[in-house]
């Protein structure tokens, strides 16, 4: 599947939902308003996108000026450059359920596709059945897994992956337990864990991604929030778009955040993730 395919797929409850407030000729003010509202656009978004549409002359122009102003959102200012380093090491974060195991296979499957060689790390190690799942993800793609017993120091694991494979150009790609943010101890051990790779390279871990469930919206902010006192998130990668009319929450979550959004799942197959693109994300909200 095409990645405009599979988006337009994904967003196609949000999607539907904004064109039913937009008329043939004209937009409904009311009508868009409640369902921005609706879709998690948020008050101050949904506020500006109105104030843009009232000012526009007609619908085409407004529809250019919404276009405009989400994907100023969404277009963060660039960091400095990824530090490469031989094994390049992302680990990924986040709370129960948002789908973590699942993301890092996908994520796997890319790099496998685009001809570079990755391994896995299985450091949930609070949960026998999530070692597991990234062991019959690792035999399916056919790639390394670093694991240990149930109840080991994920740190420990995290470590010798990245010792074993010191200079091989591959990535590894790190699992961690799924933790409530308002569990400190377990926060604290997430902490652990880039502390201790640091200690072979200061540029360890190179990414930390926050995995999100886009079906709890802007519920996601706080949780990232807290997720950032404690490491330093680079990047987003937004799940479960496929199954929520909420695609609106990517906004105040990108604005308010400051993180960009790398990559969105759009349905369960390992296939269905996507390198994220501000303007195609945007258009296929708001179609011509």
């Amino acid at each position: 599947m095409g990645l405009i395919k599979s988006i337009r797929n994904a967003l196609t409850k949000t999607s539907i939902a904004l064109g039913k407030s937009i008329a043939k000729d004209k937009i409904v003010i009311e009508e868009l308003e409640r369902t921005l509202i609706e879709a998690d656009f948020g008050v101050q978004i949904t506020m500006d996108i109105i104030e843009a549409v009232k000012k526009s002359p007609d619908k085409k122009s407004a529809i250019e000026e919404i276009k405009k102003y989400l994907i100023n959102i969404l277009e963060l200012p660039e960091k400095e450059e990824r530090s490469e380093t031989k094994p390049y090491v992302v680990m990924f974060v986040g709370v129960n359920g948002v789908g973590k195991t699942t993301t890092i296979a996908k994520m796997a499957n890319i790099e496998l596709k685009n001809g570079n060689d990755a391994s896995l790390v299985a450091g949930d190690t609070f949960r026998a059945a999530a070692i597991e799942q990234l062991t019959i993800w690792s035999e399916r793609l056919k790639i390394p897994i670093f694991k240990g017993e149930y109840g080991a120091d994920p740190a420990s694991i995290a470590y010798r992956a990245i010792s074993e494979s010191k200079g091989e150009n591959r990535i590894i790609l790190i699992d961690t337990a799924g933790r409530l943010h308002t569990n400190k101890n377990l926060m604290m051990e997430m902490e652990k864990i880039v502390r201790v790779l640091k200690k072979i390279d200061d540029k360890y871990p190179n990414e930390i991604l926050i995995v999100l469930d886009a079906s709890i919206g802007q519920n996601n902010i706080q949780q990232a929030k807290q997720f950032m006192v404690y490491v330093p998130l680079t990047g987003i990668v937004m799940t479960k778009l496929d199954g929520t009319a909420k695609g609106g929450s990517i906004f105040p979550i990108v604005r308010d955040l400051k993180i960009p959004v790398k990559y969105i799942g759009t349905g369960e197959g390992i296939d269905d993730i996507s390198p994220f693109s501000s303007e195609e994300f945007v258009n296929t909200l708001f179609p011509d």
